[in-house]
């Protein structure tokens, strides 16, 4: 289906594993256009700040004999902050990476901003959590809870006929060894797919940017956002 956005742009999807406790243990970004769709995508082990607990390790499968060895994160984060200066970030349920991101670096000097929320910061962001949980009847025609998903990544996935484009984009960009949920790079490529899914369909092809970051957002910040013109000229989209 060609995308008729309005107004074409390019975002990162995010994904972290690890906690606020053991630190950032793997990193994944997907750099997506949204008019020619996922052209990049990294992927790296990070080292970890403490003993990563048990139950943490059962989810992702990253132990410290792993990553004790690797780059800490912070290394990392001057990569991402010029990435944020240029353009928005998009993640599935973002508070959890902008939580670990804050915890990292509080304060992201000359990241790109909006008019109404001028300080520097990770966010706004895209949100593919909330926009689905938002508009999914629109989207699908049906109810989430007719329907079964519960908006989660995998529900999400199988529920819009992605499960076989995501296994052919892990099987290119993901690590043997890292091709499954609650592995880095495999969540984020997920989110990518989700987003492209979301602004592909009839409803929201002519939504804009703004509207993205403005549906993403709680719905105090919604009311903050819902300004006529919300972004000054946008810059290049550079990558």
């Amino acid at each position: 289906m060609e995308n008729k956005l309005v107004e074409p742009f390019v975002t990162y999807a995010i994904d972290f594993e690890g906690s606020v406790t053991a630190g950032v243990l793997e990193y994944g970004w997907v750099g997506l256009d949204s008019i020619r769709g996922i052209f990049s995508a990294e992927t790296a082990f990070c080292k970890n700040r403490t003993d990563i607990p048990a139950s943490e390790s059962a989810l992702h499968q990253i132990y410290a004999e792993q990553v004790s060895n690797c780059p800490d994160f912070r290394t990392i984060l001057p990569r991402l902050i010029d990435l944020r200066s240029r353009h928005f970030f998009c993640a599935h349920q973002a508070s959890f990476e902008n939580a670990l991101l804050q915890m990292y670096c509080p304060v992201v000097l000359k990241a790109r901003s909006i008019p109404e929320n001028p300080q520097p910061s990770w966010g706004p962001w895209i949100d593919t959590c909330v926009l689905y949980k938002k508009y999914f009847r629109k989207v699908h025609g049906k109810r989430p809870s007719s329907c079964g998903p519960s908006g989660t990544l995998q529900t999400l996935i199988e529920f819009c006929g992605l499960s076989e484009i995501l296994q052919q984009v892990g099987n290119r960009f993901c690590p043997p060894t890292r091709r499954q949920y609650h592995c880095a790079l495999w969540d984020a490529l997920a989110c990518a797919l989700l987003l492209l899914h979301f602004i592909r369909q009839e409803e929201i092809q002519t939504k804009t940017l703004a509207w993205l970051l403005q549906e993403s957002s709680s719905l105090s910040k919604a009311q903050q956002l819902r300004q006529p013109c919300l972004f000054p000229k946008t810059p290049s989209q550079e990558t």
